[in-house]
Parts: structure tokens; sequence; C-alpha cells
């Protein structure tokens, strides 16, 4: 019953072959009529190893009755490997992409509520200020697509970066504009960035002025007519 330790025991791959899993035996070894067989996980994207938030083990133990191995216990265990800055660097790693991840899909909900807010205000138009972006609309009619109220939307930080908006000088206000810039400057994050053409960009950098002139578009730009 003896496994090669360091072996792959298992392997599943999804999405066409970008993800994998792996299941290793980490350690095999005879404890009299016992046998402990320690399997561990690894994930792959990309041909690439990722951290996991939590590194896993599981311990199975046999015993054998009459030449028959059976399993008689199961142990799970985790640990955060906290002294291994290549598992830090993963974790680092895989926050920063979920926070740029947030950034750039709420750029596009404000970009959105923009747009609605103005043919809403024709009046007005954009607004420079969140909270009036997103109050609560009395003017909404009953079955009109819009955001359902949340006070939190308001927030000028959102999962890792500071939103502000500038730019509507005029009123009616014809333009503005949206920044997101990462709450922690060190980091090798990108920066979000948007205007009244409803085109959301990114940009590696700390200069918010550079995003809007060399920035990806990420998001396309959003019909002058749009409602949603």
């Amino acid at each position: 019953m003896k496994h090669s330790t360091g072996g792959t025991l298992l392997v599943c791959e999804q999405n066409g072959g970008h993800e994998k899993f792996e299941v290793l035996v980490e350690h095999d070894s005879l404890l009299g009529e016992a046998e402990e067989i320690e399997l561990s996980v690894q994930y792959y994207k990309n041909n690439q190893p990722q951290s996991l938030s939590l590194v896993g083990r599981l311990i199975f133990t046999f015993k054998q009755e009459a030449e028959i191995w059976r399993l008689t216990e199961v142990t799970a265990a985790a640990h955060l490997p906290l002294t291994d800055p290549d598992y830090l660097t993963g974790l680092r790693k895989q926050q920063d992409e979920a926070n740029e991840s947030a950034a750039q899909n709420r750029g596009h909900t404000i970009a959105i509520a923009e747009r609605t807010y103005a043919n809403r205000h024709p009046d007005r138009g954009y607004t420079c200020t969140m909270s009036t972006l997103f109050s609560s609309d009395p003017n909404a009619t009953p079955g009109e697509n819009s955001f359902a109220y949340d006070p939190r939307r308001a927030n000028e930080e959102w999962s890792g970066y500071r939103f502000a908006l500038s730019g509507c000088d005029r009123t009616p206000a014809s333009k503005y504009r949206i920044t997101a810039m990462p709450v922690d400057s060190d980091g090798d994050i990108k920066m979000f960035c948007a205007d009244d053409s409803g085109t959301v960009k990114a940009l590696l950098g700390t200069r918010s002025s550079s995003c809007f002139s060399r920035g990806e578009a990420i998001h396309t730009g959003i019909p002058r007519d749009h409602t949603d």
C-alpha cells in the first residue's frame, strides 16, 4: 500500500486546462500495524503555482486487518506559513488582484450611475458628490431600472481604493471624471479612471492624470441614452 512520497496522486483540470489542482503525497509511513498517508493540494493557474489562503493537509490512517487495509481515521489540518516569504507574496498578489477587480467593477457602476442621474436630472447634469449620486431617488418610478439604495455605495474608500469625482464645473454639468487610486501606493497595483464617455481605463502608476491619456480601456463606453 506504500505510495511514493512527493508523488502526484490525482490531477484535476478546469477551464480548458488553465486551472489545475494536484493532490500530492507528502508523507507515507508505517507505524506498527497502522499506516499514515498525508496528502496536500497544489493549485496552478496558467501553469503557475498559486498560493492558497490556507495550506491544507489530509492525513489518512489505515490499519491492517486480516490482510485488508481499512481506513480508520481521517484528520484534516490547515496551517498558515507566516514565515514563508513566497507564501506571503502570493497572498498579497491574490488580494491585490481581488481589489483591482472590485475597483474596476465599481468604476463601471459609477459611470452607469452618473448616466442615470444625468438622464433623471437634465437641469443638473452629472454630479461630483458621491452621496448625491447614490442617494435614494424619490423621482424613480415603480419598475424603472435603478440601483437599490445602499448608503455604503457613497463611501469614497472601497476595497483598498480611494474614489474621487471631479470636473462637474457647470450647471448642468456636461462632464465628469472618476479616479480610483490604491490606498497603499507601495503596492504593484493598477489605478482606474473614467469620464463622461463611460469608458473605464486602467494603468500601473501613481499619477491619476496619466490614466486618462495612457490608460488601457477595460470597459467600453456607455451609450448616451443609457438609463440603466
